[in-house]
């Protein structure tokens, strides 16, 4: 008989039990309209829209419905996570769920599980403020390509086919100019957003998401659209935009408006910004990536495995006047980017990369150009620029290794109008990538890279097999008890 041992036992799972309650939240249910108590401990109990106060480390589940505009204002507490999740009829606050309490009771997937919760409107322009750090919105989709809710709305002003995956929607379509997202806290945001759609009202000078000046935030399943100026409005340092749809700026038109379209805006000083798996659909303005002001420096800036499209060569949309990737004003500068494996399609404007001041550094690879300005202006600055095709483009190639360049190529895509951006056959025009490690060695698809360049591997009939959804977490143990003899 060993009593170090069976203690040595009961000090194990107590910490096991300790470890696994720890990691789940303490749930609870919130309607538009409330139900019962209206305590928010269950769905036939739910609170009558967002209670007053949050409890730091607590999830929130949301019904469908519509909660007006909101301001988050609950203190910080370390770096304790307020979590606003829509609820779904796979995830409604079980223990199953991450819950360390149970709050089914009264669940309704038909009307509480059906459609999306919805914040619309505007309190002093803004849809949904968040004026203190460590904050989740979870939309609670399980779409695996870019944006969420199925294929993109048939128009700039419609939503997705699914709403639904789309759990959340910040809704100013019919609005002023405005900003669905106003990232105010005044330090580190910590900040994330997932599978939430902001439908915009076009209006000219909008701002979708404002802020902060520093992250770190993340978007990811994003669908957004129908922009009359810029999806995101400085608040670039730190921040990782993935997955996501942007689906048009300049919507209604840019002339003698207050703001040139684009879909992102830096004018303060930037550092470690993240864009991977997105589509850009018929940005027009400036630049569909600007960084700008006087005397401003970004840094350190990754853009992988996106798709830069455009469906329009008119005078507004489709047309960039500074590029794709604009670096401009006096002394402006922009280093360390890295421009790996994107595909830019029928793009218009001055040039692909536009450093305006000639003081920068980029890294530009395996990128694929279609019927797209091919030009890049580093103004006699050297940088890395190797292994690109530029096809059906109709200008000059420009310097660098291994760079294709053939004017006379017919369309390589499945059918990019049809939004199917995969290629439909394999070609030395295309298939000479340089290798490229973790996470630049898959596609936009998550399938290996093997040769092709531009954000695709070629597959047999250019079709794309379908991700598996992720695994569902194993369900919490139960009945766990140490025995001392």
């Amino acid at each position: 008989m060993m009593p170090w041992r069976s203690n040595a036992i009961l000090l194990v799972l107590v910490f096991c039990c300790l470890s696994a309650f720890s990691a789940f939240a303490t749930c609870h249910a919130v309607s538009a309209t409330g139900a019962g108590a209206k305590n928010g401990v269950d769905w036939s109990n739910a609170s009558a829209g967002i209670p007053g106060t949050l409890v730091r480390g607590d999830t929130y589940y949301f019904a469908d419905g519509n909660y007006g505009t909101y301001q988050f204002n609950q203190p910080e507490s370390g770096t304790s996570v307020i979590t606003f999740k829509k609820a779904q009829s796979y995830d409604f606050g079980r223990s199953a769920d991450g819950c360390s309490n149970d709050i089914s009771a009264g669940w309704n997937a038909g009307t509480m599980g059906a459609s999306q919760a919805v914040f619309s409107g505007q309190t002093f322009g803004v849809t949904f403020f968040v004026n203190n750090s460590y904050f989740t919105m979870n939309g609670n989709g399980t779409s695996t390509a870019p944006g969420c809710g199925g294929a993109p709305g048939a128009t700039f002003t419609a939503g997705p086919p699914n709403p639904k995956d789309c759990g959340f929607k910040l809704d100013n379509h019919s609005g002023s100019a405005n900003k669905e997202i106003y990232n105010a806290m005044s330090g580190p945001a910590n900040a994330n957003y997932s599978y939430v759609e902001i439908a915009a009202s076009g209006v000219n000078a909008d701002q979708e998401v404002f802020g902060p000046d520093t992250g770190p935030t993340s978007y990811t399943h994003i669908y957004a659209h129908n922009s009359g100026c810029v999806y995101f409005q400085d608040g670039g340092d730190a921040r990782t935009v993935s997955y996501s749809y942007f689906n048009g700026t300049e919507t209604n038109g840019a002339p003698g408006g207050a703001c040139h379209g684009q879909y992102s805006f830096e004018a303060g000083n930037t550092s470690n910004g993240v864009e991977h798996h997105n589509v850009y659909k018929d940005i027009t303005g400036t630049a569909v990536f600007t960084f700008a002001n006087t005397s401003t420096t970004h840094n350190n800036w990754v853009y992988y495995d996106n798709v830069i499209v455009s469906t329009s060569n008119s005078t507004e949309l489709g047309h960039l006047s500074d590029g794709v990737w604009a670096c401009i004003n006096g002394g402006t500068r922009c280093t360390n980017f890295l421009i790996y494996q994107n595909t830019i399609i029928n793009q218009g404007g001055l040039a692909g990369i536009n450093d305006e001041n000639g003081n920068g550094s980029y890294t530009v690879r395996n990128n694929l150009w279609y019927k797209a300005v091919q030009g890049v202006n580093f103004n006699g600055n050297v940088n890395i620029q190797d292994h690109n095709s530029f096809l059906a483009s109709g200008s000059s190639c420009p310097s660098g290794s291994a760079n294709v360049c053939n004017n006379s190529a017919s369309n390589p895509f499945t059918n990019w109008t049809g939004n199917v951006f995969t290629l439909a056959s394999d070609s030395s025009d295309w298939n000479n990538r340089i290798l490229l490690g973790s996470p630049f060695n898959t596609d936009m698809a998550n399938l290996a890279f093997s040769t092709d360049r531009g954000a695709y591997q070629f597959t047999a009939g250019g079709v794309v097999p379908p991700t598996p959804p992720a695994p569902t977490p194993p369900a919490p143990p139960t009945n766990l008890m140490g025995i001392v003899r």
